[in-house]
Parts: C-alpha cells; structure tokens; sequence
C-alpha cells in the first residue's frame, strides 16, 4: 500500500468537513457522489406522520448522548444504525425486508432507490427529537420521518414511542418506496397505504373506531383534497380515514387498485376512477370503509430469512453518518459542520494506530495481514471511509494472490 493512498485515505475519513461553506456555491455532500438538495437532482422530500406547525427554536441542535450503546447491520437493501437493543433491531430490519419483498411483488408504483436506504432506530425520545424537528424544520409529534434526496433515503424510527418497534417501521418503509416516476400519489393514497401495511393489512382498532359515527370526521371530497401543508392531515381523523379508503379499495379489488393507482398518477379525478374501476360513488366507497375492521390475515409471510450480526458502532461513525444528513436539510449546514468536527478526533484515534500497521505490513510484503488489519478496521467507519478500506483490503489481497 502506498504512502500516498494510506494519506489520501486518512483524509477521507479524519477530516470530513464540508469542502465548501455558505455562500461559495453548491454543497455536496462528503462521501456521495450526489449533490444536496436543489442541485439537478428531484426535490428534497421530508414525510412524516405527523406535525404540529409549531417553529422550533433556533439554535444548534445537541450532539447525541456518549453514553448509549449503537450497533450496524446491513442487509440486502437497508444499512441499519440502531440504539434500540439487538433483539428490536434484528426484529426491525427482519420486518423490513420482508415488507420490501411484498411491495416489489404487489405494485409498479413501489421503487428500491439505488442506494442502501439508512435507517436510524433511537431508542430514547429525547436523542431523535433534534433530528426529527431539524428535518421537518417545525415541532415533529411522530414516531418516524422519512427523508428522500438524491442519493437515496433516510429514514429516522423513535423504538420508544407507540408503535416504534413494528407499525412506524412499515409505515415510513412504504414512503421509502413510493418514489413514483410521474407524479406523488395523493397524499390520502400514500398515507392510507402506508397505514394499511404497517399493520400487514390486519385492521387497525384505533381507526375502525373512528368511522362508527353517522357522518364521517373528513367529508370523502376534502379527505382526497388534502394536502401535506394541512393541520388536518395531521390528525388521526385524517390517517383512519386514509386506511379504511385503501383498505377497502384493496380487499374488494386488488387489480382494480393498481389500475386505480396509475389513474391518479395522471391526475385522475377520484370519484371518476371509483366510477370506472370500481363502478362506485364515494357514497358507496364511504359504506365500505365501515366494514374495514373485518378479521384479515397478515400479508407478510416467513419466506424471507437473513443472517443478521449486529456490529458495534463507534460514536464517531454515528456523529458522522447524522452529520451526512444533516448536510442534506435546508438550513442545517451548521449543524452538519458542528457533527463533522465531533467525529474528527474520534476517527483520528481509531485510525493512526491500524493505519500505521497495515502501511507496515505492506511495505514488508506482508500483504494478507495488512488487509485482515483493514477489515478489522472497515466496520467502525462511517460509510465512505468503510468503502475506502474495504477496497484498499481488496486490493491488497488481490496483489498477494498475484505474486503467488
């Protein structure tokens, strides 16, 4: 391994500052290969369940706490960062990929990004709070927010609130997913699906309560009407009503939704594709809401199995891979900034001392053991140093195999 190239790689992971400030043009993010938000990539998309049109108070958000225990897993399409304990985290990302799997079969309007989605499970109110309010740049009442950009999507679960460990997950997995090509969905679609699979297409008590009443809270007109900047799509009236819609809609017809679906992508009045698709009026629609909370199977089957190990999470990793989506938020360089210059001395620490060996090594001809050292190493990076190390060990290993 060349000096050159062990510099080079020191660079990347100890000093991940910004490489440009405010007001010297674009910002791109260090490590991905995409720009920020408004840089010829689609809008910067922030989804979350709900919000209470509260400003939050300015001023630097805190840097999470030392003192709790964070792991990595990774699976075929998710890189989980997780505070929340082995057992809930194993039980997530398992959750995940099994609700993936369905979505790609169920429906053309689902799409993987083409990065790794990042999942961040806090275990602690208090830790994601920041990030939430940061994210939606106002006062966040939810247990999970989803942040689409370009370079793929993040996605932020608070395990402690209600529904954290199972409900919120699925939820927020299918807005991940809903990267539609044409057009975003209706916001009552959207909402309504990802309610209607977080719970694996069983009935939602809570919800089935909330269209007992002769008159429903939403008239069908505004509920299909609604708009994400809306107090009252915020409101659980707004989620129940959206569910029982979809659910509805899917248990009478499954192949009449997905041709209801592509309808409103092009901009399809409702009642005109309820007409066409289904031969309903949202009359009729209203009545077969009512009878959502009949007993239904779960959709996710045990077909998915995966071999998930929980690998420590250094602080510094953690700072930085929270700083990475803080760089991606209007407004937040700052923070971002302020979360880079805290992972600095820690990566500094970690990497002068196994660095320096393998550097050793190689010069020495001992090529094997120099990579062993740098996939020791590769785990406690964030992820482009991970990426860098994992190469530098390829290459290594590559080249003690040719001189064999």
């Amino acid at each position: 391994m060349h000096r050159a190239a062990i510099a080079l790689l020191v660079l990347l992971a100890a000093d991940p500052l910004l490489a440009q400030r405010r007001g010297e043009g674009p910002t791109r993010v260090p490590g991905r290969a995409g720009p920020i938000h408004g840089v010829g990539v689609p809008p910067l998309v922030v989804r979350t369940e709900r919000h209470q049109g509260q400003p939050i108070k300015p001023g630097p958000i805190p840097l999470p706490s030392e003192r709790r225990a964070w792991v990595r897993i990774g699976t075929p399409h998710f890189t989980i960062f997780s505070s929340a304990g082995a057992r809930v985290t194993r039980t997530i990302a398992h959750d995940l990929e099994r609700l993936t799997a369905l979505l790609l079969r169920t429906s053309d309007s689902f799409h993987l990004p083409e990065t790794r989605t990042r999942v961040f499970l806090f275990g602690n109110s208090r830790d994601v709070q920041p990030y939430f309010d940061a994210a939606r740049g106002m006062r966040v009442d939810a247990a999970g927010l989803t942040v689409r950009h370009g370079d793929g999507s993040t996605i932020l679960i608070d395990t402690s609130a209600r529904g954290g460990e199972a409900l919120t997950p699925r939820h927020e997995l299918v807005h991940d997913l809903l990267r539609n090509n044409v057009r975003p969905l209706p916001l009552w679609l959207e909402e309504g699906l990802a309610e209607y699979y977080s719970n694996a297409g069983q009935p939602i008590l809570e919800h089935v309560s909330r269209m007992r009443p002769a008159r429903m809270p939403i008239a069908l007109d505004e509920l299909f009407a609604m708009r994400y900047d809306s107090l009252r799509s915020a409101s659980w009236d707004f989620y129940a009503e959206s569910w029982g819609a979809v659910t509805a809609l899917l248990r009478r017809d499954p192949h009449a939704f997905r041709e209801l679906t592509l309808d409103l992508e092009q901009g399809a009045a409702v009642a005109d594709t309820l007409r066409v698709r289904y031969r309903m009026t949202p009359r009729d629609l209203e009545n077969a809401m009512r009878k959502a909370g009949a007993p239904a199977s779960s959709l996710l089957s045990s077909g998915v199995t995966l071999k998930l190990e929980p690998q420590p999470l250094e602080y510094a990793a953690l700072v930085f891979e929270l700083g990475e989506l803080l760089a991606r938020l209007p407004n937040r360089l700052a923070d971002a900034e302020r979360h880079f210059r805290a992972a600095r001395p820690y990566l500094q620490l970690l990497l002068d001392t196994d660095i320096e060996r393998a550097d050793a090594l190689a010069r020495e001809g001992k090529l094997l053991e120099a990579a062993q050292i740098l996939r020791q190493l590769a785990p406690k990076m964030p992820e482009n140093a991970r990426l860098n190390l994992e190469a530098q060990a390829a290459g290594l290993e590559a080249a003690a195999h040719a001189q064999r």
